[in-house]
């Protein structure tokens, strides 16, 4: 008999016995919200507060990066202006001579309005030219701004991998309530067909009881499978910010697929990797902050642009023109400035704070030349973290499949009375325990790439798309 036809028999007693349920379930997710993993991502994009709150740090991060290079290149110009009036009172009084006393009988006031006020331009102080420091401050801030972008990049990265990895996480215990389902289905079939026996004197009452138990143990362990479901489902509403007992249709489903370069390509790119741009923005700091260093000690000449204000007064009736310092107008300053510390907290000529700058320079340059064997390391673990759950899920692949065929003919057999009950029991067991395996290891496997892909700062795996 045709194994397909022989688990057809089977199934068919125990979905009759369900057939309510069944219609109950298909209409609970016929009427279910569809959601695919993309919609998941935009919806938790738009309404959760990680998101919304990364957004506005990142262009309050951009505000300060313009702010930065507008006072390293642009003096401050304001403009200020105020209008008014002057108001005098004078009470009048006058004095009678003959009595020799002031006499006010109807005291008369004269106000005197004058209207006065003022506009000035002023515009502060620029330095033009100061032997390297602009230069230096520019590549600093520069640094800084790409740093703050790359931060705020893998902190996108990794909350839509977070997004995706709690949607798939939701499909597979989603599957497992399936795999119970299944499992509760195949101990309902073989309880019924205990029963048959029983009644026709083929098999004993212990088998059929046996059996039963086996089917109130399916029957628990979808009702744990389901509780299971429900506590990832809180996990994930919440992570995309929507009403915590809101259940979906995922349409999306979990493919295991194996990766498709090899060590040799991922070596290739380890500079490219934000921990190693952060190595190389780290020792490019030092190095200019070691520089600057030994520059204020030198007397080094800047050129200077000094602030001037324009001003007109409306009660004076004139204007002015002038330096906010100086002596002309508009005044263009050459300076040779020589600062020479003897004697301070930073030690006799200074040389604390050199040493200082020193030690800083060559920590950095060590960990500098560290660091491409330790990012290359980190990358080696996580691709052999990759290969080790392929290999294991080939394993399982291997393992499912020869499963399969045992409860096909274990099937067969009991049904003309050859294998015994505990045969097809253990066949059971362990078909749904490597059903179980395959998914969690596909979830495992999938999560690996994502920390890979954090790691790299990138949404896809040479060409691989994640979601």
């Amino acid at each position: 008999m045709n194994s397909t036809l022989i688990k057809t028999i089977f199934f068919i007693a125990a979905i009759s016995i369900n057939s309510a349920d069944a219609d109950e379930t298909a209409k609970t997710k016929n009427s279910l919200r569809m959601l695919s993993v993309r919609q998941a991502i935009q919806l938790g994009l738009e309404n959760s507060y990680e998101a919304i709150k990364f957004k506005i740090e990142g262009e309050l991060a951009e505000l300060n990066h313009k702010r930065a290079l507008l006072d390293l290149f642009t003096p401050s110009v304001s403009l200020s202006a105020d209008y008014g009036f002057g108001h005098t009172v004078t009470q009048m009084k006058y004095s009678d001579s003959e009595s020799n006393t002031f006499i006010d009988p109807d005291p008369t006031q004269k106000v005197m309005m004058e209207p006065s006020g003022s506009i000035s331009l002023d515009v502060s102080d620029l330095t033009l030219f100061s032997t390297g420091a602009i230069s230096d401050s520019y590549k600093q801030e520069m640094d800084s701004y790409a740093a703050t972008t790359r931060g705020f990049k893998e902190t996108y990265l990794t909350y839509v991998f977070n997004v995706v990895s709690l949607y798939f996480s939701l499909v597979t215990f989603n599957e497992q309530v399936k795999n119970a389902e299944n499992q509760v289905l195949l101990n309902q079939s073989i309880y019924d067909l205990s029963l048959q026996k029983t009644k026709s004197k083929k098999g004993t009452e212990a088998d059929m009881l046996f059996a039963k138990g086996e089917l109130i143990k399916a029957q628990q362990n979808l009702a744990s499978a389901k509780q299971d479901y429900k506590g990832e489902l809180l996990n994930f509403n919440e992570k995309v910010a929507q009403e915590l007992s809101q259940d979906y249709n995922l349409v999306s489903k979990l493919n295991y697929r194996p990766i498709n370069f090899s060590e040799d390509g991922l070596l290739k790119i380890f500079d490219k990797t934000p921990t190693m741009k952060t190595y190389i923005e780290g020792f490019r700091s030092a190095k200019i902050a070691n520089k600057q260093t030994w520059k204020s000690m030198m007397p080094l000449p800047s050129l200077s642009l000094s602030g001037f204000s324009i001003s007109h007064s409306l009660n004076d009736k004139y204007e002015t023109i002038g330096p906010t310092s100086g002596n002309g107008n508009i005044d263009m300053t050459m300076s040779l400035n020589l600062s020479i510390p003897i004697s301070s907290s930073g030690g006799f000529f200074n040389r604390i704070a050199i040493r200082e700058e020193e030690l800083n320079f060559a920590a950095a340059k060590l960990e500098f030349s560290f660091a491409e064997s330790s990012v290359k390391k980190d990358l080696l673990e996580k691709y052999q973290a990759i290969k080790s759950i392929e290999e294991e899920v080939n394993s399982i692949k291997e393992q499912l499949e020869n499963t399969s065929n045992l409860l096909d003919r274990t099937l067969m057999n009991y049904s003309k009375d050859s294998s015994t009950r505990d045969d097809i029991l253990d066949a059971v067991k362990e078909v749904t325990e490597i059903n179980k395996e395959y998914y969690t290891q596909t979830q495992e496997h999938l999560q690996a790439k994502i920390d890979l892909a954090i790691y790299l700062g990138k949404k896809t795996l040479f060409q691989e798309k994640l979601y």
